[in-house]
């Protein structure tokens, strides 16, 4: 009977995440919460599971906050126009930088979060372009996986993986981020012979990519310059936390 209703728990708590009807967080909660007041877990067992994996849990805190600053920003929609006006328009070059882009923040920053922020500026600049915007989201998507494995902090299972199997920020650089350089290059040569040969637009097109305004999408510098220093301090420490093992939850909260 417990097997039974665990699993309507479960899958109701995942439509509920699927569907957006209520906030994640909550989904999530009210999910935890049935199966302890129904009695498939006691509180002794969720108390343990959390503390057991208290070290992700304030890692995913601290590394969110930093996202969350950065992203406040603007600069992932001022990176994508510059991208677009460096390669004057072309709509294949565009998408490879875009991809490069998304999955170099993907790696180092939410990989959720990243495809958030980079799609709407991606959907713009294919409009522009009078190109399908659906190839740039699925490439950038897909970007955006492969990004967040090439590090330990680029996704959640990552993390979980570290923390599981005591493997540090550098090995994960070492084993997975060559792996998720293959992989990318192998998108993008995917993605070129589906559809690159056939994106080809006119020099008036271009013309309107190289009339915007990146500077505006920029909305606070010093905010930028805060965030982008504290964000390079704390991936310095995950690199040197071999050496002075301070813990990767203790450098990004701090």
């Amino acid at each position: 009977m417990q097997l039974a209703i665990g699993l309507i728990i479960f899958i109701t708590t995942f439509y509920l995440i699927i569907t957006e009807k209520v906030p994640g967080p909550i989904a999530t909660l009210l999910g935890g919460l049935s199966m302890a007041l129904v009695g498939i877990i006691n509180e002794h067992e969720a108390l343990h599971a959390i503390g057991f994996r208290l070290e992700i849990i304030l890692l995913l805190v601290g590394m969110m906050i930093i996202v969350h600053f950065i992203s406040e920003t603007g600069v992932f929609q001022y990176l994508a126009v510059k991208v677009a006006q460096l390669v004057k328009g072309e709509p294949f070059p565009l998408l490879v930088l875009l991809a490069v882009i998304t999955a170099v923040c993907s790696a180092f920053l939410d990989n959720v979060t990243t495809i958030l922020l980079m799609a709407p500026v991606s959907i713009l600049l294919a409009n522009q372009l009078k190109v399908d915007p659906f190839v740039y989201i699925m490439t950038l998507i897909m970007s955006a996986n492969i990004g967040g494995l090439a590090t330990l902090i680029g996704d959640p299972t990552q993390l979980i993986i570290g923390a599981e199997g005591k493997i540090g920020f550098n090995d994960f650089l070492i084993n997975t981020a060559p792996i998720a350089i293959i992989s990318l290059i192998m998108l993008i040569i995917t993605v070129y012979f589906m559809y690159g040969r056939k994106m080809v637009v006119s020099r008036d097109l271009k013309a309107r990519v190289m009339e915007l305004d990146a500077s505006r999408s920029l909305k606070n510098i010093r905010l930028l310059q805060e965030s982008a220093t504290i964000f390079a301090l704390v991936i310095f420490g995950f690199l040197m936390n071999n050496f002075i093992d301070k813990g990767l939850a203790i450098m990004a909260l701090s």
